[in-house]
This record gives C-alpha cells, structure tokens and sequence, in this order.
C-alpha cells in the first residue's frame, strides 16, 4: 500500500516532461522554439527576461516511436541553431530538462547548458 501511494505522488507511469529555462544572461532572449516529431505544433517560448525563468510542462498526445526533444532558435545571420534538450524518449517516459541560457554571443548564439533525467 506504501509503495503504491509513494508511486502515486511521485508521478511514477506518469508520460510528460517539465522544463525550465533559466535566463542566466543579461539580456531578455526570445524565439526559442522546442521540438520534436509527430508534434502537431511547435511550442514558442515566450520571451524571457534577463534573470528570469520560465517553466512548462511538454505532455505528448500523438502517438509515436523514438524521439528526441530539439530546442531551436535563429541567430543573428538568421541562421538556425539547434540543441538537444531531451536526447531520446518514447512514449510512456517522462522526466524533467533544464536549460541554463548563461551568456548570447555577439553573432546571437546562445551558450547553454542542459541537464535531462528521464524515468
């Protein structure tokens, strides 16, 4: 009964994702964009102030196989960059992803670090 109730709140068998994204730069950024295949839309990230987070939780509805989950934005050449934010999932698994935005060079790629855990 135990096992049952702490498998109830910790989300066990749950599918879906959280995301944060910490702005750790000192400027807002904005047209990020996240991913991946058999979405019926791309999900815009609204955007976020220097300093800020924002939080979502991505829940996939359509069925699919493997996938992996792609976070992409325009530079300022307007050239399209591309990261890896969930590497690969299927349907069933969730977890958490958090992108640390630290600092948007002069050409306006983005250094980042992203930290998944997948159940």
């Amino acid at each position: 009964m135990v096992i049952v109730m702490l498998s109830f709140c910790f989300g066990i068998g749950e599918a879906g994702f959280d995301i944060t994204i910490k702005n750790q730069t000192n400027e807002d950024v904005s047209g990020l964009t996240i991913t991946y295949n058999e979405i019926v839309a791309d999900i815009k990230i609204p955007t976020i102030p220097a300093g800020g987070t924002y939080e979502l939780t991505i829940t996939p509805e359509e069925e699919f196989g493997e996938n992996s989950m792609i976070l992409y934005y325009n530079d300022r050449m307007n050239q399209q960059r591309e990261e890896t934010v969930i590497g690969y999932f299927e349907q069933g698994y969730y977890g958490e992803a958090i992108i640390l935005l630290e600092k948007v060079n002069p050409d306006g790629t983005i250094q980042m670090k992203i930290e998944e855990n997948l159940f």
